[in-house]
């Protein structure tokens, strides 16, 4: 199954693995020769390992946890170790956003929220995992995913755009604090891509093809972002290929950032 072995002998932890770009860049990771512990809150997870291991075989682990909970990032750590021999990559997709909405009217309830499960568990994972990665002697990455929307923000997100400009700037120090251990640290930003989410961005439901069909102009290249696109990012930030890639947000946004 595999194509081009990107990953071969890379073992990645993705968070939120269960749907959506997590899922996907699972898909794609083994596609490229990975190793791969899903940690999802959702049992959906266990669907998308049996998808994937039923094409490769033990390819996938799935750990049902929270990526807000120290218990699930020590739960995803074992896994790792304990089916795959260590951890070489991060991906932390899971994330969260409150309905588009008037500022004002947005609770402290989904303020905690969207910070807990956007910024928290990205400093979940790094005091969880960095030490592993850091005992193993090799190196590794973590690979946040961002939103363009900190680049380009938009009325009725501010405190969701808010907490994506956190992880950005939180990868950039990162970067420049682990680098002398060679863990790298880099940020995609997607542009409105069909997933569970999409309602919460625009109102709009993610099958509702004609719909969407609207926010499609705004978009230099013409459309929507897709799932894969995303994960062939990913895919290829966790690589050797990107070796010398560090402390990097890069766009996958069809030009919608400039």
């Amino acid at each position: 199954m595999a194509t081009s072995n990107l990953l071969t002998n890379t073992r990645l932890i993705v968070t939120g693995g269960g749907s959506g770009f997590g899922a996907e860049i699972s898909r794609q990771a083994v596609n490229e020769g990975a190793k791969v512990v899903i940690l999802d809150v959702s049992p959906t997870g266990q669907t998308v390992a049996d998808e994937i291991n039923a094409k490769v075989p033990g390819s996938v682990v799935f750990v049902k946890g929270s990526v807000t909970e120290t218990a699930g990032w020590e739960a995803a750590r074992e896994a790792a170790v304990s089916n795959f021999g260590g951890v070489d990559s991060v991906v932390n997709n899971a994330g969260w956003s409150y309905h588009t909405k008037p500022t004002l009217e947005v609770t402290l309830e989904e303020y905690t929220k969207t910070f807990d499960l956007n910024v928290k568990s990205v400093f979940l994972s790094v005091q969880n995992i960095v030490p592993l990665m850091i005992k193993q002697g090799t190196g590794g990455t973590f690979i946040q995913i961002g939103s363009v929307s900190h680049l380009r923000p938009r009325p009725g997100l501010a405190w969701y755009a808010a907490s994506k400009g956190t992880v950005t700037t939180v990868g950039k120090a990162l970067a420049t604090e682990y680098a002398d251990k060679n863990i790298r640290f880099n940020t995609v930003l997607p542009v409105l891509t069909p997933t569970g989410l999409t309602n919460q961005f625009v109102g709009v439901d993610q099958h509702d093809t004609a719909g969407l069909e609207k926010f499609a102009g705004g978009v230099p290249l013409g459309r929507l972002g897709k799932p894969q696109d995303i994960a062939e990012a990913v895919v290829w930030l966790a690589s050797p290929r990107a070796q010398f890639i560090t402390g990097v947000d890069l766009p996958v946004d069809g030009g919608r950032h400039i």
